[in-house]
């Protein structure tokens, strides 16, 4: 089995992580061990701990839910890529 890592010096946004049953964190899972460098997001403050808790250190960006959350995700989006 090959150590390459295809997905290295990429950037993944993960949506839709509710738990660790969730679909998208397998998903988000399989990226990481490719190599991929993640940004997650959440919808509502129930879900913000989950995805804290399974993120580590990737970035988490706030809930788009919120009034001004998409303006929000969209700066932290772009300050999260720029630190790669």
């Amino acid at each position: 089995m090959s150590d390459a890592k295809p997905l290295a010096g990429k950037t993944g946004v993960v949506f839709g992580v509710a738990n660790k049953r969730s679909i998208a964190w397998a998903i988000a899972k399989a990226w990481a061990e490719a190599g991929a460098t993640l940004i997650f997001n959440y919808q509502g403050e129930r879900l913000k701990r989950n995805v804290e808790q399974l993120a580590g250190g990737h970035a988490i960006l706030p809930d788009a839910g919120e009034v001004d959350g998409h303006q929000r995700g969209h700066d932290g989006l772009a300050s999260a890529s720029s630190e790669e």
